[in-house]
């Protein structure tokens, strides 16, 4: 029995490939969970790190608070059932169930007495003595099942189990794996594309997509509450009806419109009380999903509804028990295609008497419905809320809403501004300030996270706190300015603080430095390279809007060239993937030849208007002439200059590089010191692992001597026995060895480790890393951290000045900001802007040294954006 902790998992394969990204869970001890989603979405490569089957690329892997990232699988005790069962087919039901215990040298009195309870709780004791080919593929699944049971594992991982049963046996396998967990009480992981498998079986379930996670949630609030529109999609059959929709909120009742259709629904706003502004001005659009069982053909429901939507009848699927009632909310729309209005609605009175081509009237739940934005397709109603958006206005630097005037600090400059937009995310709100004072409404706990509704002033919303407050309470409200922003009509005009500077370097040891200074400096060159190249092409894009340029002809021919072999290569994948027949062969062939010649069309379009541009401008004299040029010349000086920018911050970089491998040449003493020391520890751990070694064989060597005088004078079945019992202490004496040794091989490892120093390059300086840090990169990229570029994210109050005879970050204090909360220095750090806090008391215009703290920092692979720490 054990909880697990997967903290910031990631799986990156040798070919670049990305399988799981920043995988975060906590799971509980006797839980069951379950990860689904489509093929490829990552869950199965995640279930085999946590089996040990896969190697964690980055991250942690805690098990009962073991970390586990460099156990092998057999020391994990967990136990994995397969979807190909992995019987052994020569062996019959008992002896693939016991294998496994008699591989560990358990007596067999105590083999032959769990098998039989195995057997006993899975149903399998009339099968026993058959072997795999003698069994249906739900009794196969059975004995995979006991097979693992039997380990008596803290945790039980279950890829795909049922996947490979048909429909019946499934749904008997489902009732089996869930009676399973509630008689071993131990924590179950199951993967499983099938949501109606998820839905049934888990407790909490992971939903996720391109190797990350998009939801983690209870199977009913995934239903009720999906976190975004591939959730509702995924969750629920038929899959959630979407459309694009505008809201508008009027005082107290919000207006919702669906393009297409001719009927309005209506709701409470209070219903709407999470979601952000800008979607109720009944203009931005959002997506709306709606489940097909909260629209209702029954007449007495249609009756008593506030809301209701003319659906044109297209067909029916008849499935028993209910019925699905396909149509389009556009009346002028078939009901088959996937447009923008076409319905399903869920009827368990059958037909009530349609027939296609019917107008009903359907009754709409709109308070169960669901809203997401069109862009990023998150909800736009997240049941725990993220920001506070209030009506505001500016006028001297003072910020006024909800009849509140607050000064801002000096360092926040708004232009005066009316009927504006303030965002406030609900972590900028801190009880026991002087800012604001509101009551608090109502309470709402959501996994484990309590909601406190404040109202003021008849606007209600939210704040995030653990406190016990009593309704009606009176709280003082204290923001954190940094973090507020202020908008109008889409503008920004109040930018909040960014939390962290950003840094690119290296990080190395001595034996490794000049490798991995030369691949930052690698680095370095491409990304100023490509710079220069998209200023370039950017460079040809403006003066070919103003005059004509000669490599527009090589250009568009190489677009063109381009887009037919796209074109050619999209037929090919349609022809060999899509089953439309000969007929379709030939219309998707057709289409792409018609594609072709628009493309060529559209080429030959624009070399004509080359040419027109060329002949207009050789005819060019004058003053005409000189304004072309003029034109032309601003373009590429402003150009020029970002290119001789870049140039000379290259060539700064390069040499900072090298300037910080000077820095660290002060480290080599203590690092000799530091081995001497390593040294002496691994002569005391080997004079350590010898003595316990000697110790190991000489008890074993003694007890070997008496079962081998046992097995010597045995007779009849007696002999067998003593025998076993000899063999099995003469392996026992092995294993402890090899265990002894193995400790001992880690022990050395973990010392030379904690005894070699490891840094980090930033700008121009080293700074040695502590053990944890250096202990995380080094176990998730091995070698290849040497030539990898590293992203360190440093939050601005994890700077400290360096001390007389310190290296550090060299920087040019350029303005010193008040917040409110501490005066920050804005700096220029060799070409990167950066703000640290500071208390000293600095000029503008001086030169300081900064010391970032790296254990407060996010230092991130570079190449494929992999969180190490």
């Amino acid at each position: 029995m054990a909880n697990l902790s997967l903290r910031h998992l990631y799986k990156v394969y040798p070919n670049g490939v990305k399988a799981v990204s920043d995988f975060n869970m906590e799971i509980q001890d006797k839980e069951f969970i379950v990860f689904v989603g489509p093929s490829g979405c990552g869950k199965s490569t995640t279930l085999r790190m946590i089996a040990g089957l896969e190697d964690i690329t980055a991250g942690e892997l805690f098990i009962a608070d073991t970390l586990v990232n460099d156990m092998e699988p057999k020391d994990r005790d967990v136990a994995m059932v397969f979807q190909n069962y992995a019987l052994y087919p020569h062996l019959t039901v008992y002896e693939n169930m016991a294998f496994g215990l008699r591989l560990r040298n358990v007596p067999e009195d105590d083999v032959h007495r769990k098998v039989l309870w195995a057997a006993e709780i899975l149903k399998l004791t009339d099968y026993l003595d058959r072997k795999p080919k003698a069994l249906s593929g739900g009794q196969r699944q059975r004995v995979a099942l006991g097979r693992a049971i039997l380990r008596n594992p803290k945790v039980f991982l279950l890829d795909e189990p049922l996947s490979n049963l048909d429909a019946k046996l499934r749904t008997e396998m489902r009732s089996e794996i869930a009676k399973l967990h509630k008689e071993l009480q131990t924590t179950f992981i199951y993967v499983t594309h099938d949501q109606v498998e998820a839905m049934t079986m888990g407790t909490r379930i992971v939903v996720m997509k391109l190797g990350r996670i998009q939801q983690i949630d209870s199977p009913t609030n995934l239903y009720r509450f999906p976190a975004n529109k591939f959730v509702a999609g995924f969750i629920g059959t038929p899959q959630m009806n979407f459309f694009s929709a505008t809201m508008r909120r009027d005082h107290d009742t919000v207006t919702i419109k669906i393009e297409g259709a001719d009927d309005v629904f209506t709701g409470p706003f209070n219903d709407f009380l999470k979601i952000r502004p800008k979607f109720l001005n009944g203009l931005d659009r959002v997506t709306m999903g709606i489940r097909c069982e909260h629209f209702s053909i029954d007449p007495e429901v249609v009756k008593t509804s506030a809301n209701a939507v003319k659906v044109k009848i297209s067909h029916f699927e008849e499935l028993g028990a209910e019925t699905l009632i396909y149509g389009d909310l556009n009346m002028k729309g078939d009901g088959y295609s996937e447009t923008g209005t076409r319905v399903i609605i869920k009827s368990y009175k059958g037909t009530a008497g349609l027939k296609p081509g019917d107008v009903a009237v359907a009754a709409v739940d709109v308070g169960s419905a669901s809203f997401f934005d069109p862009e990023t397709e998150k909800t736009v109603v997240p049941r725990i809320p993220e920001v506070n958006i209030f009506d505001c206005a500016v006028k001297d630097d003072t910020l006024d809403f909800l009849g509140t005037q607050v000064r801002l600090p000096s360092a926040m400059k708004c232009p005066d501004l009316d009927k504006a937009e303030l965002f406030v995310p609900v972590e900028a709100l801190q009880i026991g300030g002087s800012d604001l004072e509101a009551s608090v409404q109502k309470i709402e706990e959501i996994n484990g996270v309590k909601i406190v509704y404040l109202e003021k002033n008849g606007r209600v919303f939210f704040l995030l706190d653990k406190r016990d407050f009593a309704i009606g309470e009176k709280v003082r409200l204290g923001l954190d300015y940094k973090r507020l922003s202020v908008e109008k009509e889409g503008q920004m005009y109040l930018s909040p603080f960014s939390e962290n500077d950003t840094f690119v370097g290296a990080f190395t040891n001595f034996e490794n430095e000049s490798r991995s200074l030369k691949a930052l400096a690698s680095f370095e060159r491409k990304t100023a390279a490509a710079k220069i190249a998209a200023w370039k092409s950017e460079e040809i894009a403006r003066l070919g809007e103003i005059s004509f340029q000669k490599v527009l002809y090589k250009q568009d021919k190489k677009e063109l060239k381009a887009k037919i072999a796209g074109l050619k290569s999209q037929c090919s994948y349609r022809i060999g993937t899509e089953e439309v027949g000969k007929e379709g062969k030939k219309r998707i062939k057709a289409e792409t030849l018609a594609a072709i010649a628009l493309a060529k069309k559209d080429y030959a379009g624009k070399i004509k208007g080359l040419d027109a541009l060329k002949a207009f401008e050789e005819k060019l004299s004058g003053p005409g002439k000189a304004a072309l040029e003029a034109k032309q010349k601003a373009i590429g000086d402003h150009f020029e200059a970002l290119i001789h920018n870049e140039t000379g911050l290259l060539a700064e970089n390069l040499s900072l590089i090298e300037k910080g491998r000077d820095s660290m040449r002060i480290l080599k003493p203590r690092q000799l010191e530091e081995e001497r020391k390593g040294k002496e520890e691994i002569k005391k751990l080997l004079a350590a692992f010898k003595d316990e070694s000697a110790k190991i064989a000489a008890a074993y060597d003694k007890a070997i001597a008496e079962r081998k005088a046992d097995f010597e004078k045995a007779k009849g079945d007696e002999k067998d026995q003593a025998k076993i019992k000899f063999l099995s202490l003469k392996n026992a004496k092995k294993k402890a060895l090899a265990d002894a040794e193995a400790a001992f091989r880690l022990k050395e490892d973990e010392t030379l480790f904690s005894h070699k120093i490891f840094f980090a390059y930033i700008k121009g300086m080293g700074i040695v890393t502590d053990a944890e840090i250096s202990k995380k990169i080094v176990k998730s990229l091995g070698i290849a951290l040497f030539t990898s570029q590293f992203r360190f994210e440093i939050p601005h109050e994890a700077y400290a000045l360096a001390k007389k005879g310190e290296n550090g970050v060299e920087a040019k204090i350029l303005e010193k900001l008040d917040f409110g909360t501490g005066i920050y220095a804005r700096c220029d750090t060799h070409g990167n802007e950066i703000y640290a806090k500071i208390t000293a008391d600095l000029s503008i215009g001086s030169i300081v040294h900064l010391i970032p703290d790296l254990s407060k920092a996010h230092i991130s692979e570079n190449r494929f954006d992999i969180r190490l720490y």
